[in-house]
């Protein structure tokens, strides 16, 4: 019995880790998932996307200043695509015939 692994071809590595942007319903866009627990959630996010910028533009302190920041390190982290930088660690090693 074999036990040789098959390789993957380039569009099986491209279906598999190319997964953080679907392409939109307008050719040539993409759309980029992002999940929130509750529209809670979802307006908490934005509203610190919003003061984490104006801090930054108007550059005073905030009372939630923290919690703004961590907001948007969170919606920051929900956006890195994680599965496309495996798919790149395996195609670097990629063996082209």
């Amino acid at each position: 019995m074999s036990t040789e692994q098959k390789t993957p071809t380039l569009d099986e590595l491209k279906k598999n880790y190319l997964t953080t942007l679907q392409p939109a319903e307008k050719q040539g866009l993409y759309n980029a998932k992002l999940v929130f627990t509750s529209y809670t959630d979802y307006m908490c996010k934005l509203a610190s996307l919003i003061e984490v910028t104006r801090q930054c533009s108007l550059n005073t302190d905030s009372l939630d200043k923290d919690t703004d920041i961590a907001n948007v390190l969170d919606v920051v982290i929900d956006l890195l695509p994680f599965s496309e930088m495996e798919f790149l660690d395996r195609l670097r090693g990629f063996e082209c015939p």
